[in-house]
């Protein structure tokens, strides 16, 4: 039996939050330097969430600042690494130290670059001084936030310290200014974008679900796998790391998603209702209750109703929690089956035109990838995946089309379905309750001849309350793109068939791939999941817009 995950079994590692630095290679008191640091990183601390997490200091390691804020962080933040981005060749940097100190300088140098985790050399195109400018715009891009040791002084040539402040500056990038004199805080700007992805994994950790029910999820989940691998001829026990790894936190994820996803939907039909019902009740205290001061309270609460329900922060957290859960979940469910061909690792770019959603998805990525580390290296046979046995290949593509493309083709194909079927009935609402109120209207014609005034209001309040209950139904098809919906799915569930035809198909696995290492399966795989998450961050491109609020 499985052991239960204990509350803390399902915490992410937060990724480390990579530091930058740029600072000038002589400081006058090393001294006050070393204890603004201490002040900055203690004002990290407060931004950060109260989860652990540890720090990359990203560094060209030039003398001076460069060299003391790695040293500084290595010694004080325990677990910190070191990443050494170069300007330049490692050796032809060497000549551009101090002549005076050069040995010493050399001796400093060597001790931090074998200390670093991860080692860079850019390549160098032009001067010294273009090195040192797309060095320390390097850094600036690939770091959270950037630390500058500058005595705020206009840049005295290509490449210096002002110059990267003011790229810093200018892209909004996370930003602490030091002085290099006193190593007080002269300016700490744009701190909101610093690490949102520790933020959104903070929050993850934070959400609970029931440790059994996990279990129990995760569990059923591996055995319809394994069952499924049995019976076509593909060994269970390969799929077992998924147990206690990516399994338990599909099952988060897939509930968490759930649990927004109701959450909001309600939130936005309740809205919708109560707009819809705040014009039904002014008309019908005009027509039927005039100077019943009760009706316009009702009216008052409906309408507060409506703003308390989508237009406050809460709102946006649903749909915004609801969205990236959601796509957390779907690349779990992707790389379970990934991990058969050794493919589980894969990321995709967002396509440019896809890049419109407000919700970014790199931290999604990232809490994927934390959750991915986990797994066995080398996948589950411990050789490296060119070496695939062609036995291994069959009972794997038996088992992917199976269980994963024709489930997802099965999938899409019934939600299409299902997504055409709720908008035709909308616009078959929408239809007859406006053919309604053209009746009322028409009615109206004839009032002065056979319609009596009780009947003359109800077809006043039906000509005014049906238009507001019809425009109610037209948003909410609106706000789930029904129609839309139905016609991506429908699309990717002919695109899943065709791969599904292509992996049926022996000449399409015959043939070796010449210009890479995949197998023709793992080529198979890669499609299928390009397709799937390009169909999910087009998902998340739509649903992710913000719509007008009910009204």
């Amino acid at each position: 039996m499985t052991a239960p995950h204990q509350s803390g079994d399902l915490d992410l590692v937060l990724r480390r939050v990579r530091v930058g630095v740029t600072g000038h290679r002589t400081l006058v008191n090393p001294g006050a330097v070393r204890r603004g640091l201490e002040h900055v990183f203690q004002n990290m601390e407060r931004l950060l969430p109260g989860e652990k997490h540890e720090y990359v200091i990203v560094s060209p390691l030039a003398e001076g600042a460069d060299r003391l804020v790695a040293q500084w962080v290595l010694d004080n933040r325990p677990g910190s690494q070191l990443e050494a981005v170069l300007p330049m060749a490692r050796k032809e940097y060497y000549e551009t130290f101090s002549e005076t100190e050069r040995a010493d300088s050399i001796r400093e140098f060597d001790l931090l670059w074998s200390r670093a985790a991860t080692r860079r050399e850019l390549a160098k195109t032009g001067s010294h001084g273009d090195a040192y400018k797309t060095v320390g715009e390097e850094v600036v891009k690939i770091c959270d936030v950037l630390i500058a040791i500058w005595d705020g002084q206009p840049a005295r040539g290509e490449g210096g310290t002002a110059g990267v402040v003011d790229f810093a500056r200018q892209n909004k990038f996370a930003l602490f200014w030091l002085s290099p004199d006193a190593g007080k805080i002269r300016e700490s700007s744009n701190l909101d974008r610093m690490a949102p992805d520790v933020i959104f994994l903070h929050e993850y950790n934070k959400e609970h679900i029931g440790d059994a029910e996990i279990t129990r999820q995760a569990d059923d989940r591996l055995w319809e796998m394994q069952d499924s691998a049995v019976k076509n001829g593909l060994d269970p026990k390969i799929l077992e790391p998924l147990r206690l790894t990516v399994l338990p936190h599909f099952a988060k994820a897939s509930a968490l998603s759930a649990s927004y996803q109701t959450r909001y939907f309600n939130s936005t039909y309740a809205a919708y209702i109560f707009s819809a019902a705040a014009v039904t009740t002014a008309a019908a205290g005009f027509l039927f209750f005039p100077g019943r001061h009760v009706i316009y309270a009702l009216e008052f609460v409906e309408i507060a109703a409506v703003v308390v329900l989508t237009l406050t922060p809460r709102y946006r957290r649903l749909q915004r929690n609801w969205i990236n859960y959601r796509f957390l979940a779907e690349r779990l469910r992707a790389s379970c089956f990934l991990f058969v061909v050794d493919q589980h690792g894969l990321t995709s770019e967002t396509p440019a035109d896809l890049r419109v959603s407000w919700l970014p998805e790199d931290r999604v990525l990232i809490a994927q990838n934390a959750i991915l580390a986990s797994l066995p290296k080398a996948g589950h046979t411990g050789r490296s995946v060119q070496h695939y046995q062609p036995g291994h290949d069959h009972a794997a593509k038996k088992f992917l089309l199976k269980s994963w493309i024709d489930d997802q083709r099965d999938y899409y194909r019934r939600k299409s379905v299902e997504n055409q079927t709720k908008h035709d009935t909308l616009e078959r609402s929408l239809l007859a309750l406006l053919i309604i109120s053209l009746t009322a209207a028409l009615v109206h014609f004839f009032e002065g001849i056979w319609v009596s005034h009780v009947v003359d209001n109800v077809l006043d309040l039906i000509a005014v309350a049906f238009p507001a209950v019809a425009s109610a139904l037209g948003g909410i098809s609106v706000f789930r793109h029904f129609n839309r919906t139905a016609e991506r799915y429908e699309s990717m569930a002919d695109h899943l068939s065709k791969i599904s035809r292509e992996m049926t198909t022996p000449e399409a696995h015959s043939a070796p791939i010449q210009e890479t290492a995949l197998s023709p399966l793992q080529r198979l795989m890669r499609e299928a999941d390009a397709a799937m998450i390009h169909e999910h961050q087009g998902w998340r491109a739509v649903i992710g817009v913000h719509l007008p609020g009910p009204g």
